[in-house]
């Protein structure tokens, strides 16, 4: 069903067991210390409020317990059976929007400052796959989606994903990056404040050159090409933080583009939680920091940039 580089990545809720160990804990400590409480043991009233206390999240661990065992088991149908619906089932075609980020909120008595981790998506219906999906629909399908993900797990997903409507997976979710870039040629000259260099990249599909030419140089250090996200996107994304694809001196290099290891995340969409598959897409590619995956036009943005010591760099940045 799928190529042999793909990454399959299942989301799990990954708070469940911390959680169930925290309720272990309280129940313990409410066995120990409730006989030394005063209350009386046999009166079914003391334990209303206990009752109460536990329930809430036992209702979420049940409920994540459950959710968990759904993606695995699904992550087992699509590795033996791919995208062919079974009966009772459809397979809807969404254009998503995934957002997670870490908002600041001001206490007003204390004027202390708290964090908290949110993730807001959009789904748009778009189609219905009628007849499943084949690997060449899921690549071409794929092809439009691109996640960046940076070092506190804030992130961005845009792209299609499908959908498993009815049936015992009702409401998995199939997210494909398929990166697929194309040709392109980019040539800038960079300068300013008495130096002059000429920045030339290829992209062909997934492999890209750089080659870095000085013609006049003042106080450069050394020349550098990162990457970032385009701004326009969403001012509240830390569009600011890049990842160096090279620093040298003059010369060049060729190498796999940054976006290019195609990945397949499965998760349930009762449990889209940006900051989860931030922390599951790292561990699987085994990476820290700054991340893009897929490529999406006018998604990215090139720094060029002449690195100089105890003075001002010389900056151009191109959107691609």
């Amino acid at each position: 069903m799928r190529r042999s580089d793909t990454l399959i990545i299942p989301v799990t809720m990954g708070s469940v067991k911390p959680l169930a160990m925290r309720l272990v804990l309280i129940l313990t400590l409410i066995v120990i210390l409730l006989p030394f409480t005063g209350l009386p043991l046999y009166d079914p009233v003391t334990y209303i409020p206990i009752s109460i206390l536990i329930a809430m999240p036992l209702l979420w661990i049940v409920r994540g317990i459950r959710i968990n065992r759904a993606v695995r088991s699904f992550l087992k149908r699509f590795n033996d059976l791919g995208l062919t619906p079974l009966p009772g089932e459809r397979l809807e075609i969404y254009e998503a929007t995934i957002k997670g980020k870490i908002v600041r909120r001001e206490r007003t008595k204390t004027k202390a400052y708290t964090y908290t981790y949110i993730t807001n998506k959009s789904f748009e219906r778009v189609g219905e796959a009628l007849m499943g999906y084949d690997l060449y629909e899921l690549e071409k399908l794929g092809s439009e989606g691109a996640l960046a993900v940076f070092p506190m797990n804030e992130g961005l997903f845009r792209g299609k994903i499908l959908r498993i409507s009815g049936g015992a997976y009702d409401g998995i979710m199939i997210i494909p990056i398929f990166p697929k870039i194309g040709n392109k040629s980019i040539e800038e000259r960079v300068e300013g404040d008495g130096e002059i260099c000429i920045y030339r990249l290829e992209l062909n599909n997934c492999n890209l050159r750089c080659y870095i030419t000085p013609l006049a140089s003042k106080k450069a250090r050394s020349y550098r090409v990162e990457v970032k996200i385009a701004e326009e996107l969403d001012k509240e994304i830390p569009s600011e933080e890049s990842t160096i694809f090279y620093s040298e001196g003059s010369g060049s290099l060729e190498a796999d583009s940054f976006i290019c290891r195609p990945i397949v995340i499965i998760i349930h969409a009762r449990s889209i939680d940006m900051n989860e598959i931030a922390n599951n897409i790292k561990k699987a590619l085994g990476k820290k920091g700054t991340l893009f995956i897929g490529y999406r036009g006018d998604m990215y943005v090139l720094k060029l940039i002449i690195d100089r010591p105890l003075a001002r760099d010389i900056v151009k940045e191109i959107t691609i």
